[in-house]
């Protein structure tokens, strides 16, 4: 009987693994580039000229982990998915968009930067539409699941861009 429970157990943790792993990764990254990136983060954004249309910065706070969750859940359903060439070179796309997310925070927030991160947000749209384009051939739903990211990644590239203007 004890044998039929961890076999169970195990299956169960396969199944939920993918996700555990990239949804922990994603977060860490963001973790990681937060620390990075210093603690002025909020004072920073108050303190720039921000074009009309510009979010308070509390925004950011709710909807990061929103993004963060959406993006693990994604690259789980790609993992889990059929081993493919569109597989491999989705997930080397989501690794390169997570190196991505690290290095933005630290050249907008801690060098002040605003040319530099928005030339990296531009990568990163690209980095993005790549990853994307590679998770609809394996995942739908993975692919569909990033639609409102992919939508707030080009609003932060026009904020970004209007931040470097007005800075």
């Amino acid at each position: 009987m004890q044998v039929v429970t961890e076999s169970k157990a195990k299956k169960v943790w396969r199944q939920w693994q993918p996700f555990v792993v990239a949804i922990g990764l994603t977060f860490l990254v963001g973790a990681l580039s937060t620390l990075a990136s210093g603690n002025g983060q909020r004072a920073l954004y108050q303190s720039l000229t921000l074009p009309s249309g510009a979010v308070p910065g509390e925004v950011f706070g709710l909807v990061w982990p929103v993004w963060y969750l959406l993006l693990g859940v994604s690259a789980a359903l790609v993992f889990r998915g059929p081993a493919s060439m569109a597989k491999s070179e989705g997930l080397r796309f989501y690794e390169l968009h997570l190196l991505i997310l690290f290095v933005w925070p630290i050249l907008f927030f801690r060098m002040e930067a605003y040319w530099a991160s928005f030339t990296l947000l531009l990568l990163l749209v690209f980095v993005l539409y790549m990853m994307m384009a590679r998770y609809y051939t394996v995942s739908k739903p993975a692919f569909w699941i990033l639609i409102p990211y992919c939508l707030w990644i080009l609003y932060a590239l026009w904020l970004n861009l209007r931040v470097a203007m007005l800075n």
